[in-house]
């Protein structure tokens, strides 16, 4: 073996120019870098190709699953593994993530890998609509209908609250009588939509309300009865006011007695309604107590007419004893010439009904004294 000074000299400044064989047993350096594989794609040393995109479709809001391989393999070191990151295997989330794995070996080649996870949203949610909402009018201006609670959407990628939901017409919009198509819209975050329709029916099968008084009395002086008039009215949650015919109709002549009376009304649907009352007609003359005169009104001057009556006479006569009983205990004396000027001055109780400010007949099952005439009713 040369060992001349000169001779080592030129080894250490010109290294290259020397083949330098391993000595005998020994084995040559590892200077080959691992290979890595990552979903087919397959790397040695550094830096990095360019990575493949591997396109998934969402399969989970929580992630979508993907193995992306990562597998290192060294002839000169089998221990040689492939480290990757940077997000947790083996789900990725919505859209694009480059991962990176490293491996190096024992005598510290390296290679590094990259590969592009894309998950895209392509489909969009599943929407479930109501066969049909059917609601009773309750208006004649339209009916609210609340269905935002009637549906349903569910997207593998967007959760519920993320969705936007859009309804055409909006939930709780007043309808008319009849049937509506309503269209329900999910939109994910991805803007994908999920459509689907369904009808909203408003129908009318509720009968119109009629108001009518519970009894009607009237009085009279004709034995052969009177004229009765009556208001009633009807009124129908979906159409508003509606017609109404009674029988006998308002302002027939009725026979002194009790008569029914029967109204029936119909709405804009032809639904129908009845209600019937009573007519009693009852034979009297109306009269205003305490007006012993019968000028319509209640004064000193009645007092006196009747003090007249009681204690002067000459003929004079009472038109309606009815009236002159101020005091309505049966009887026409002092006693309600007092009751009158107590009521008039000393703020005494109301003359008894009929009286003192409307006319109407003796009340029933008060003595009666009749009354002939009196024109101030």
């Amino acid at each position: 073996m040369i060992r001349s000074p000169r001779f080592l000299s030129l080894i250490s400044i010109y290294p290259a120019l020397f083949l330098v064989a391993p000595l005998d047993g020994e084995e040559p350096p590892d200077t080959t870098p691992p290979i890595i594989w990552m979903d087919g794609h397959q790397c040695q040393g550094k830096p990095p190709p360019p990575p493949p995109v591997k396109v998934l479709e969402c399969v989970d809001r929580d992630g979508t699953p993907f193995d992306v391989g990562g597998i290192a393999r060294d002839d000169q070191d089998e221990s040689t593994q492939a480290f990757c990151g940077p997000v947790p295997f083996p789900t990725f989330p919505l859209g694009a993530t480059e991962v990176l794995c490293i491996a190096v070996d024992s005598s510290g080649n390296e290679t590094q890998c990259k590969i592009i996870v894309l998950v895209v949203d392509t489909q969009g949610p599943e929407v479930t609509c109501p066969p049909a909402v059917e609601v009773e009018c309750s208006g004649p201006d339209g009916t609210p209908v609340d269905y935002s609670h009637l549906v349903f959407a569910r997207d593998v990628c967007t959760p519920w609250h993320v969705m936007e939901l859009v309804f055409d017409p909006p939930s709780r919009s007043l309808f008319d009588l009849g049937e509506h198509t309503v269209r329900f819209t999910a939109i994910d975050r991805s803007g994908n939509q999920g459509v689907c329709e369904f009808p909203v029916i408003v129908v009318d099968t509720a009968p119109p309300n009629i108001s009518t008084p519970e009894e009607v009395v009237a009085y009279t002086a004709d034995p052969s009865g009177t004229k009765v008039g009556y208001d009633v009215s009807a009124w129908d949650a979906c159409s508003g006011p509606c017609g109404v015919g009674c029988t006998p109709p308002s302002g027939s002549h009725f026979a002194i007695g009790t008569h029914t009376v029967r109204c029936v009304a119909t709405d804009a649907s032809g639904n129908v309604s009845e209600r019937s009352f009573t007519v009693r007609v009852e034979f009297g003359e109306f009269f205003r107590r305490g007006d012993s005169n019968g000028d319509g009104w209640i004064d000193i001057a009645d007092a006196v007419n009747t003090v007249l009556y009681l204690f002067v006479g000459e003929g004079r006569m009472l038109p309606c004893p009815e009236a002159a009983d101020a005091n309505d205990d049966g009887w026409v004396n002092i006693a309600d010439c007092i009751f009158t000027v107590n009521y008039l001055f000393l703020g005494g109780p109301e003359p008894p009904p009929p009286g003192p400010e409307l006319c109407g007949p003796d009340g029933a099952g008060s003595p009666s004294l009749g009354c002939d005439v009196y024109p101030s009713c």
